[in-house]
C-alpha cells in the first residue's frame, strides 16, 4: 500500500500534463516547390503552450523518407551536407531547416520529427524541385499570302520535359514538340516552338494558341493570340483560257513589286490565279491599277483601287471572259468583269449587276 500511495502523485502529474500540455508541430501544406540550385529554409514551428522552450528537454530531427538528415539532442548532426538548424530558432520553437544549393536528389517526403518530453509531434510534407514555366510570342504580324512565322518562347521551367502545341479555333495543327536547352546559371530550362504558315484570309479572325503542358501545371498553360495580318490589294483573274495570262500593278505607270500565284484550273476546263500587291503604310491614298492581258482581248483590263487600309483585308476580285465563260460565286468579294474597266472597287453586293 505505501507503495500505491507514493506511485498516485506522479500518475497525477502525468494526467494533469496531458490535460493541460499540447505539443503543436506545424508545416506547409504538400508539396512546396523550390528552384534547383536554391537554398530554401523548410519550414516547422512548433509549440507547447504554457511551457517555455527548454533545450535540454527537446530533440528534433529532419527525414527525407526514411534517411536522417539532420537532427538536434543537446548539439546538432547533420547528414545533408550544408543542412542546418539553429539553436537560436529553436528557443522560439522554429525548427526550420536551411538546405543549401539543392539538387534533384533532395526532393521527397520530409518528415519535421519533435520531441519536447514527454511530449512528441511531427509534421510531413513533400518537397519538389519544379518551377513553373513562362510563356512569350513573337511578332505576331504576317503578311497575307506569305510564308510567316510565329514563335512561343518558354522560359524559366524545371524539370526540362515540356509539351508545346499549337492550336487553331481549338484544334491542334502542330505538336506537341519543342526545342528545349537548358539555362546557364539558373538551372532552369527554356524551350521555343516555331508556327510556320502562309496566312489565308480566313487566318485573319481564326484564334490561335500556344499551348504548353508541364509536370508543374495543374492544367496546360496558354497564351491565346490573333494574327495581325498586314493589309493587301489582291487581284484575282477568274474563268480564263488559255492559262497564259499577264497581270500588273501600276502606280502612276510605274510596276510595282507583287506576288503572283500560278494559274490553276477550275472543274469547267477555265483557269484562275490570283496576284497580291503590298502597299506601304505611308502609302494612304495611293491610287494603283491592276492591270490583266491576255490573247483573248484586244486591249488590257484594268480596275482602280484607292488605298485606304483600315484594318482589314482588301480584296480586288478580277473576272475575266475568256473562251469559255466560267463566273465563280462572288458573294463577300468584290468584282471586275471585262465591261468594267477602270471602274472603282465596288462592294459585293453590286457584282451580279456587273455581270
Amino acid at each position: 500500500m505505501l507503495g500505491d500511495h507514493r506511485a498516485f502523485p506522479w500518475l497525477l502529474l502525468l494526467l494533469q500534463h496531458s490535460a493541460w500540455a499540447v505539443l503543436r508541430v506545424s508545416v506547409p501544406s504538400s508539396p512546396i516547390r523550390a528552384s534547383p540550385f536554391s537554398t530554401p529554409r523548410l519550414p516547422c514551428n512548433f509549440s507547447d503552450s504554457p511551457r517555455s522552450i527548454n533545450l535540454g528537454i527537446l530533440a528534433v530531427t529532419w527525414k527525407r523518407g526514411t534517411e536522417t538528415i539532420a537532427q538536434y539532442a543537446g548539439g546538432f548532426q547533420v547528414f545533408r551536407p550544408g543542412a542546418e538548424m539553429s539553436e537560436e530558432r529553436l528557443r522560439v520553437g522554429d525548427a526550420s531547416l536551411l538546405l543549401p544549393q539543392l539538387k534533384e536528389a533532395d526532393a521527397g517526403l520530409y518528415t519535421c520529427l519533435v520531441i519536447f518530453t514527454p511530449d512528441k509531434g511531427e509534421g510531413s510534407f513533400e518537397l519538389k524541385l519544379e518551377v513553373e514555366p513562362h510563356i512569350e510570342l513573337g511578332p505576331t504580324k504576317l503578311q497575307l499570302a506569305r510564308e510567316g512565322a510565329v514563335t512561343c518562347t518558354v522560359s524559366g521551367f524545371y524539370p526540362g520535359n515540356v509539351s508545346v502545341e499549337w492550336l487553331k479555333d481549338g484544334a491542334v495543327v502542330k505538336g506537341p514538340q519543342a526545342s528545349v536547352h537548358r539555362e546557364n546559371q539558373s538551372g532552369l530550362y527554356q524551350a521555343s516552338s516555331t508556327l510556320e504558315l502562309t496566312p489565308g484570309v480566313a487566318d485573319a479572325n481564326a484564334n490561335f494558341s500556344c499551348q504548353v503542358r508541364h509536370q508543374s501545371l495543374e492544367g496546360p498553360l496558354k497564351e491565346n493570340f490573333q494574327l495581325q495580318l498586314q493589309e493587301v490589294l489582291e487581284c484575282l483573274v477568274s474563268g480564263f483560257y488559255p492559262q497564259d495570262v499577264q497581270v500588273h500593278w501600276l502606280q502612276n505607270g510605274m510596276p510595282q513589286r507583287q506576288v503572283e500565284s500560278k494559274p490553276q484550273i477550275l472543274p469547267n476546263g477555265t483557269f484562275d490565279m490570283q496576284s497580291i500587291l503590298r502597299p506601304k503604310e505611308k502609302d494612304l491614298g495611293v491610287i494603283y491599277i491592276c492591270q490583266v492581258q491576255h490573247k483573248s482581248w484586244d486591249n488590257p483590263l484594268q480596275m482602280t483601287a484607292h488605298w485606304q487600309p483600315e484594318g482589314g483585308i482588301m480584296l480586288l476580285m478580277a473576272y475575266m471572259k475568256g473562251k469559255n465563260k466560267s463566273y465563280p460565286d462572288t458573294k463577300s468579294k468584290d468584282c471586275l468583269n471585262s465591261e468594267s474597266a477602270e471602274r472603282a472597287l465596288k462592294p459585293s453586293n453590286e457584282c451580279d449587276s456587273l455581270m
